[in-house]
């Protein structure tokens, strides 16, 4: 991307195309489609939205890939714990 040195510009490139394909995905929705809760719980469309939709730049945008990665890997770590106790017949993860 013009602009940016090639390495930059290539990242900058990939969060470019991730908010085009985001925005294309939600495209033509109404406020139902964006509030409706498929189990009654968990996240709508619209709360999806509105958590990736602070104003961001470069450094934002890979500081929450990294968060996004720590999280997930809490999430490993518990399910890991669950599966070993599930396997081992005890109840304490």
């Amino acid at each position: 991307m013009a602009g940016y040195t090639p390495t930059i510009g290539r990242l900058v490139g990939m969060l470019n195309c991730a908010r085009e394909t985001t925005l294309a995905a939600v495209d033509g929705l109404g406020i139902a489609d964006l509030d409706f809760l498929d189990t009654g719980s968990g996240n709508s469309i619209g709360a999806l939205l509105a958590h990736i939709a602070p104003a961001m730049n470069a450094h934002w945008a890979w500081f929450h890939v990294v968060e996004e990665e720590i999280n997930h890997r809490g999430q490993m770590r518990l399910l890991r714990a669950r599966r070993r106790a599930l396997t081992s017949g005890s109840t304490e993860p």
